[in-house]
């Protein structure tokens, strides 16, 4: 059971958007056989291979993201945990290593943007059922970027986009009011110190999420506030 409550409103939510970064595949589990048997009869290129996926792994924490007012990092597991403010279940997901605020009437913040100079993409995943199967899945599609305006509730990925990978076709979902999104992939190493220091002057437009532990009726709920 978790709650979560919108930085800085006192507003609470009992539901999340979760997800994980997982470290893009060194060796693929669907290699042909005769390329798998390249990797294992080669240990250089066996050893170096899995090197580079310890090494990814490393970077799958410490990403950092903002949400609906809030920000937070993926923990030691690469787990990403918000929570879920709007009723829908759609989410814009936008990748880009920095953002600008557009500031008016001295500190008030209007709008974020995206900074120029900086590649961005953006994602428009939806849970749905799948129109050949009729199973309960997340459609999750790249869409064309027509205004540097980020929207109230986008899911902002603070990494360069090229090193971020999401699905490109359906993958299964879960029911229920939490949003447990499929897993995206991190390709290469992300040097995540430069992107930690590059949120510090936006840092202090968004609340920080925290998690703690609180016991209720004998079992113990993870709340995120």
């Amino acid at each position: 059971m978790q709650a979560a409550e919108l930085p800085g409103t006192g507003t609470s939510s009992p539901h999340v958007i979760t997800f994980f970064f997982k470290p893009k595949e060194a060796i693929p589990a669907t290699l042909p056989q005769d390329e798998l048997l390249s990797y294992i009869n080669t240990p250089s290129k066996f050893h170096y291979a899995l090197l580079q996926q310890h090494r990814a792994a490393e970077t799958t924490a410490g990403i950092y993201i903002l949400y609906a007012g809030g920000i937070t990092y993926s923990d030691s597991n690469g787990q990403v945990t918000v929570p879920r403010i709007q009723e829908s279940d759609e989410l814009t997901m936008i990748i880009t290593a920095r953002i600008s605020p557009v500031v008016t009437h001295g500190n008030t913040v209007d709008y974020f943007t995206l900074k120029d100079g900086y590649p961005a993409q953006v994602y428009h995943s939806r849970r749905v059922n799948s129109t050949t199967t009729g199973q309960l899945v997340w459609s999750i599609t790249e869409q064309p970027l027509t205004t540097i305006r980020i929207p109230s509730f986008a899911l902002v990925i603070l990494a360069p986009p090229e090193a971020v990978i999401l699905p490109d076709q359906e993958c299964p979902a879960e029911p229920g009011p939490n949003l447990i999104l499929p897993d995206i992939r991190i390709d290469g190493y992300i040097h995540t110190f430069a992107p930690a220091l590059n949120t510090i002057p936006i840092s202090r437009f968004f609340a920080q999420f925290h998690t703690w532990l609180a016991r209720t009726d004998g079992t113990y709920a993870r709340i995120i506030t």
